[in-house]
């Protein structure tokens, strides 16, 4: 099984060939133990886990309802000799934002080449300013990329740019997000005359991404835009081969590695085929691929985490494919992202690609049974979903009929459920929050990035709560004991607090020795209007009812963990109004006990 392919083999992986070569015969080897079937290996682990635990383990679900299985089978190559990795080195981007002070944007874009970002992404740019933002430029170096605007226009500027800087313009890498199918055809014959290395075009689903579309209808609108955009050029003349190499397709990056990296790797396998198809050759089938990271797994809470997903979004950049890779600030949510936040952007590439050597592999996947099944399940279903599109009579007609606005509805809606029950934690906002935060401030951006974030209803209700700070001068608080043995109720209590402080509410706690007349008399002193009970056992919560009728007798919400389903009508009819539990809608609850605590709105 091949895990690693390195362009240049590293001194290390030299030296353990070496030592391999002289163990070889001394000591028993991972080869020389009888290989186990796929049916085998199932069959042990259901033995070891037992029925029931195995079927809840076998098999996950993704937004959009793809099945993966927990166990994969060794996939000896690549598919069919194809090499599903860029043809070099992913480039380093950062966006440019030229909508404001040109003196200030330059000296920004300088900074970032300056710290190894070499390509530029312009939005919000007026075609006239391009010579002044590009003086001093090496284009034969640094990519240029244009969103937005007419780029007639942005062509134009940029073949002007060369012949005033005696730059080879067909040296110049970048693209042109031109959207007019029909004005592109003659856009793209020029774009290859002037610009050979230029791509003409952008199909990008960022923007569904961003929405929470799933990998896979991903895929399928990328092939659907692709191939339409091949139709209407091949029919005017354009030769198949020149039509894809004059295409750049533009992919948001999620947090959940195996699948974003199989996704990348699954679009290259699903374009290969349908350009062999058209009759393109081998390096027409090549995809050319402009990734981002997604701004939707992104917090403005805690946004010291986004350096965390921000690596873990790079890497998956670097090992899916990647040929160029744009990581947002961590301070992207918050505002105009600040030197050190567009720094650290920088750097954080910087260090992935030639500290830990990411840069010199190629398609590192290959082979891991994983992420080979991955990638044929999201190439495979990505290519339905294409499919479906054509049968609709097309991107436009299957936007027109719904129904790809269905398919996105339906995988967000399935990923924010499982965001609001905190089955999928967000590190710093629904898990493990820090009520004592102080968050940097930055500039507004009058154009913010559009996304759906999934961190933002639970940062919702922390604005709710840091408005009620400031009004009376302290938070919303939850009264906490517990009933019975610190080693049972120590978990449920920190499941509890989390919860608790993701909505913004502060926990005071109750000494767990104190008599119920001492707990009643220290909620009453407290102020709180929220009293939450962690029992051990079910036995425990059985105990707790005298003291949670006494406390609601007082007017307040009375909570309680590690009571039993077969219980909830008699807790209930002492005043227990919410029971605190593993894949309860926390979000719902949270609102509830905010409007209960008299938080405003």
């Amino acid at each position: 099984m091949t895990i690693l392919q390195f362009r240049r083999p590293p001194l290390a992986c030299n030296m353990a060939c070496d030592m391999a070569r002289d163990m070889r015969g001394t000591t028993d080897t991972p080869h020389s133990f009888a290989a186990k079937s796929h049916a085998q290996w199932r069959a042990a682990l259901e033995e070891e886990l037992g029925s029931e635990r195995f079927g809840r383990l076998w098999t996950t679900e993704t937004p959009e309802g793809i099945q993966v299985e927990a166990l994969h089978e060794d996939t000896p190559g690549r598919f069919g000799g194809r090499s599903l990795a860029a043809a070099a080195p992913w480039r380093a981007e950062a966006i440019v934002d030229a909508g404001g002070d040109l003196e200030t944007v330059r000296d920004r874009m300088r900074q970032d080449i300056d710290r190894g970002v070499r390509g530029l992404r312009f939005c919000n740019l007026r075609p006239f300013d391009l010579d002044y933002l590009l003086d001093g430029v090496d284009l034969t170096l640094v990519a240029v990329h244009f969103d937005g605007g007419d780029p007639i226009e942005y062509g134009q500027a940029l073949l002007r740019v060369t012949h005033e800087t005696h730059t080879m313009a067909r040296k110049v890498h970048g693209g042109f997000g031109a959207r007019g199918h029909g004005a592109a055809i003659d856009f793209a014959r020029w774009v290859r005359v002037e610009f050979r290395e230029m791509a003409a075009t952008r199909i990008s689903t960022v923007r569904e991404c961003e929405a929470g579309c799933g990998q896979a209808l991903q895929i399928g609108l990328a092939l659907a835009e692709g191939a339409q955009r091949l139709t209407e050029w091949h029919a005017g003349g354009f030769e198949v081969n020149l039509c894809s190499r004059a295409m750049e397709f533009e992919f948001a990056l999620g947090t959940d590695i195996f699948l974003e990296l199989a996704k990348l790797r699954a679009a290259r396998l699903a374009w290969a085929k349908l350009i062999a198809a058209a009759g393109g050759d081998s390096n027409a089938q090549t995809m050319r691929i402009a990734a981002r990271s997604s701004l939707r797994s992104f917090s403005k809470r805690d946004p010291w985490v986004n350096l965390l997903r921000g690596t873990t979004m790079t890497f998956t950049a670097a090992t899916g494919g990647a040929d160029s890779f744009c990581l947002l600030p961590f301070d992207a949510c918050l505002g105009v992202s600040d030197a050190q936040a567009r720094r650290l952007a920088a750097n954080t590439q910087a260090i992935l690609a030639r500290e830990a050597h990411l840069e010199g592999l190629e398609d590192p996947a290959a082979g891991s049974g994983l992420v080979e099944d991955l990638t044929n399940t999201l190439a495979r279903e990505g290519w339905a979903r294409f499919q479906d599109i054509q049968r609709a009579g097309g991107l436009a007609a299957a936007r027109a009929q719904g129904q790809v606005q269905r398919a996105i509805s339906e995988a967000n809606e399935a990923e924010t459920r499982a965001v609001r029950t905190r089955q999928r934690g967000i590190l710093g906002v629904s898990e493990f929050p820090n009520l004592s935060e102080s968050l940097p401030r930055r500039a507004a951006n009058p154009e913010p990035f559009a996304a759906a974030r999934l961190a933002e209803p639970f940062e919702n209700l922390r604005d709710r709560s840091d408005k009620h700070l400031a009004a009376k001068g302290q938070r919303p608080q939850v009264f906490l004991t517990c009933i019975g043995t610190h080693a049972k109720t120590h978990p449920r209590e920190v499941f509890a607090r989390n919860l608790f402080a993701a909505g913004g509410i502060e926990t005071i706690s109750g000494a767990q020795d104190k008599t119920a007349a001492a707990l009643v008399d220290a909620f009453a002193a407290s102020g709180a209007q929220l009293f939450a009970i962690v029992c051990g056992s079910v036995e425990d919560a059985q105990a707790a009812r005298g003291l949670a009728q006494e406390i609601s007798a007082l007017g307040a919400t009375v909570l309680l963990t590690g009571g039993s389903q077969a219980g909830a009508d008699a807790d209930r009819k002492v005043g227990i109004a919410h029971f605190i539990h593993e894949g309860a809608d926390a979000l719902a609850l949270l609102e509830q006990l905010l409007d209960d605590a008299g938080v405003e709105a």
